[in-house]
């Protein structure tokens, strides 16, 4: 039993003085404050454990979200790189079309423009000699700085004239024969 010290004489030996009376009681309220701050410790601790687990697993869902968003925008990006390539290919094809169709055009332009100056230099004036290159002095004089060369009428004809001639001297030359052979 605990008697107060007080009840109990210094003779007794049983209270001293700086003795703490309510040892027990306060041991007892000191193990169960520990009991209690162990519990609040071992439940932050989980508190802790699943804070520290839930934001794991949000972080895991958050970076596996930023994948699946960056895996799309790959995908995404591919498709318009592709669509752009598609895009400048058809446009290189339709430009290389336009440079041959164009090409095409000025070969058949510069054709047109070369036959057409062929022909007027065929039809003018210098090529075809329509200017008169006979003399005004003498219809069988030319003017040598306006002659051109003869008309294949005019060789022909010249041609045929010599021959006339060379037959007219043989026909002479035979008949001179005869008569020195006659004389």
């Amino acid at each position: 039993r605990d008697w107060p010290a007080e009840a109990l004489g210094a003779s007794s030996m049983q209270k001293f003085g700086g003795e703490d009376p309510h040892y027990r009681e306060r041991l007892r309220e000191q193990r169960q404050q520990i009991k209690q701050w162990a519990a609040m410790s071992l439940e932050e601790k989980q508190k802790r454990r699943q804070m520290q687990k839930d934001e794991e697993q949000r972080h895991v869902a958050r970076m596996s979200e930023i994948s699946e968003r960056t895996r799309q925008l790959e995908i995404q990006q591919k498709q318009a790189k592709a669509l752009v390539a598609a895009a400048d290919a058809e446009y290189n094809r339709a430009l290389a079309l336009s440079k041959r169709e164009a090409a095409r055009q000025s070969r058949i332009q510069e054709a047109r423009h070369s036959m057409v100056e062929v022909q007027s230099n065929l039809d003018s004036e210098v090529l075809s000699e329509t200017k008169s290159s006979v003399s005004s002095v003498s219809p069988t004089r030319v003017v040598p700085y306006e002659f051109k060369g003869m008309s294949p009428d005019r060789k022909r004809m010249i041609q045929q004239e010599l021959e006339n001639q060379r037959m007219e001297r043989q026909e002479i030359k035979r008949l001179q024969s005869e008569e020195d052979r006659g004389w």
